[in-house]
């Protein structure tokens, strides 16, 4: 009969023993589901916003066209863009008309009202816009910018590209111009870099990759490189097997990792040169500004960056490439390298941009442009960017310098 009760006693004791460990349970998964909801979420939100691909362009109100005998002005509200130095181009609300526009003045004195000359044939709609986008790239295709061009798929996964071959080159030209455009964009961003190469006899190659706007139904959300480097690097061997024995990489922005990552990857002793526009090279640097910027206090953006790359899930992308960036800019053999950059960059500082290229082995030219936001050096200055290009080219010309011979077999697979 004890042995009875004893049993009885031990039985209730497991019981309350395993409903405690139950409701502790419970309680660690609430924690953890908080945690999630309050930390992870928002850090896998801003990830997705810092790394995707999408849509650009400022939106600014139309307020009026003004026609005189000195032409044609679009009168535009205040905006991020409307103020910028140099060029700029104006899309309607749906993206498919554009309107060059020249610098901008004040539309009176008093007002917050920009002025700016039309400067292209002026789409027969432009006095019905009411809001506008305003872009630093010039057109859709080559063509726009008087630009022969022909169209083309690469490697396994048939990535689009647009050839661009010189008029003062023979047709399996020797020089070639890879031209990357950055993340968020698409092949039009580099449009405004083709005609200084194609006046100095290089073909251009435009790829896109995996994030690119062009692309329908790609994955929009970026590796900072871990993927993208493949395509760019089949770039690469086609221009190769097109007859190339000098190659210059030209990165916009994100591109510039890239056309450093491919150099890092495979190693390429036909490529002489890199002109990179606006370089992102330190990307664990750029995202916590642009989160401080969006006006986020510092213990979040401290947060969200230590656990930016442990809440991807587990069918989601790889980590980002923090660890490798640095490597990127240090670990390639040397070649001379273009640099430039505006004053007025947000995105990457004009501080911050000459500290990450410390790296580089190779000589490294440097131009600043006054007043240009981020990859608009040459809108800012059109003059200036192209007559700055066209002597570099023609000092890489002389075969002054000449960077150790290297390659590297490019890895198979499309992701």
């Amino acid at each position: 009969m004890l042995r009875g009760k004893l049993t009885v006693g031990a039985n209730y004791e497991s019981r309350e023993v395993l409903l405690s460990l139950g409701t502790t349970l419970v309680c660690i998964g609430i924690a953890a589901a908080a945690v999630a909801l309050l930390v992870d979420v928002p850090t896998l939100l801003l990830r997705r916003k810092a790394l995707g691909a999408k849509m650009g362009g400022v939106p600014v109100l139309v307020d009026r066209v003004d026609n005189s005998g000195d032409g044609a002005f679009v009168v535009i509200g205040p905006s991020r863009l409307s103020n910028h130095p140099g060029e700029m181009v104006l899309w309607d609300a749906s993206k498919v008309h554009s309107v060059l526009l020249g610098p901008p003045r004040p539309a009176a004195e008093g007002s917050d009202l920009v002025r700016r000359r039309v400067q292209s044939q002026p789409p027969a709609d432009l006095h019905a816009w009411n809001v506008g986008f305003l872009y630093g790239h010039i057109g859709q295709t080559p063509a726009d910018v008087g630009l022969p061009f022909e169209d083309l798929t690469l490697g396994a996964c048939d990535f689009p590209a647009w050839i661009v071959r010189s008029p003062l080159a023979q047709t399996n030209s020797e020089r070639w111009a890879i031209h990357i455009h950055g993340l968020g964009g698409a092949r039009n961003q580099a449009l405004r870099g083709l005609s200084v190469f194609a006046r100095n006899g290089f073909h251009s190659l435009v790829p896109t990759y995996d994030v690119s706007l062009d692309l329908r139904g790609r994955r929009k959300q970026s590796t900072l490189g871990l993927r993208e480097w493949r395509a760019i690097a089949e770039a690469q061997d086609y221009v190769v097997r097109e007859g190339a024995t000098q190659i210059v990489y030209v990165g916009w922005s994100f591109g510039a990792l890239l056309a450093l990552r491919v150099r890092q990857e495979k190693l390429s002793h036909l490529v002489k040169g890199l002109v990179l526009v606006s370089p992102a090279l330190d990307w664990h640097k750029i995202v916590p500004q642009a989160m401080g910027r969006a006006g986020l206090p510092g213990f979040i953006v401290r947060v969200v960056m230590a656990r930016f790359n442990g809440v991807i899930p587990r069918w989601g992308d790889p980590k980002s490439a923090w660890e490798g960036e640095n490597h990127c800019v240090s670990g390639a053999a040397p070649v001379p390298v273009l640099i430039t950059h505006g004053t007025a960059d947000a995105t990457v500082p004009l501080g911050h941009a000459r500290e990450s290229i410390q790296g580089f082995k190779g000589p490294v030219q440097f131009v600043d442009f006054p007043g240009a936001q981020h990859g608009l050096e040459w809108n800012s200055n059109p003059a200036l960017w192209e007559s700055t290009v066209d002597g570099w080219l023609k000092s890489l010309g002389s075969g002054e310098h000449r960077p150790a011979a290297s390659n590297e077999q490019l890895g198979e697979g499309c992701e």
